[in-house]
């Protein structure tokens, strides 16, 4: 494996981190298509991305907010940890984990979450975000057999992200809409980086690992690390929807290294919807 420095851009302001993996220029044209694509005819097709504005109501968000905080103590009470639940809270999540091996035996179960893991109906965001689309979507990813939703956490200025990617390397996720909804600590200092139309970027001006081959302060990733484009360095920006607001996106696009430059923990809710036929 080589070490490489990863050096991105967050809305101009550069940032670096170590990453280890063996890299390379990746071979062929662009993996998307507009044919057919769960985007396509989309009138923000071409920059790959869209807020959308209103997804829930307040009492709605605070009911999925309550909800995930329940999840998450869970996970926390099955693995034996002992917490405070009464001053728990998921911005405050750092006080009380503060071991990145608890951490990560954390993240293993919420990054494997299902529908029936919440006592919130999930069919709410997934109607609405049917009727946005015009399209027909289901929770149900037919090549994992299941529902597929992640609680990301991401504690303040640590390396508690993805690498720089696009989930459409991987076969199950390729044909999806990805849903990103900020539930806590997001601002424009924390929220989800992507690049604009980096899902046009053809794979021959990619340099990247590959599938599981990034390794970010000795954990091993799914999915790969992007290092840089034949343009050069990463230059990300963040949408930052607010709070009942989603980010939605192609599994194409250009998206991770979520650096949290603040004092809170940084909790969203990840979802992906196919279509359904």
């Amino acid at each position: 494996m080589q070490e490489k420095i990863c050096k991105i851009y967050l809305n101009d302001k550069p940032y670096l981190f170590k990453v280890e993996g063996k890299f390379s220029w990746g071979r062929g044209k662009c993996l998307y298509t507009s044919k057919n694509n769960i985007i396509g005819n989309q009138e923000w097709e071409d920059i790959g991305f869209k807020v959308v504005r209103n997804l829930l109501t307040i009492d709605q968000f605070q009911s999925l907010k309550k909800s995930i905080t329940k999840t998450l103590l869970e996970i926390i009470n099955g693995l034996g940890i002992s917490i405070d639940k009464k001053t728990f809270s998921l911005e405050n999540y750092h006080l009380f984990i503060k071991s990145d091996e608890v951490h990560q035996l954390i993240i293993q179960k919420s990054r494997e979450l299902e529908m029936s893991d919440f006592n919130f109906d999930i069919n709410i965001i997934l109607n609405k975000l049917s009727n946005f689309m015009n399209l027909r979507l289901t929770s149900h990813i037919k090549q994992l057999g299941r529902s597929h939703i992640q609680l990301r956490l991401n504690r303040p200025f640590s390396l508690d992200f993805n690498p720089p990617h696009r989930d459409g390397y991987i076969p199950a996720l390729s044909d999806s809409l990805n849903v990103w909804l900020p539930i806590a600590g997001c601002d424009s200092k924390t929220s989800l980086p992507l690049i604009p139309k980096s899902h046009l970027i053809s794979e021959s001006h990619i340099y990247r690992t590959s599938i599981k081959g990034a390794k970010i302060n000795n954990n091993f990733y799914n999915v790969p690390c992007i290092l840089k484009t034949s343009q050069g360095d990463l230059k990300m920006q963040r949408p930052n929807p607010k709070y009942t607001e989603a980010l939605i996106f192609t599994p194409f696009l250009i998206h991770g290294a979520a650096l949290n430059n603040s004092n809170k923990t940084r909790a969203a809710f990840e979802l992906r919807f196919p279509r359904k036929f």
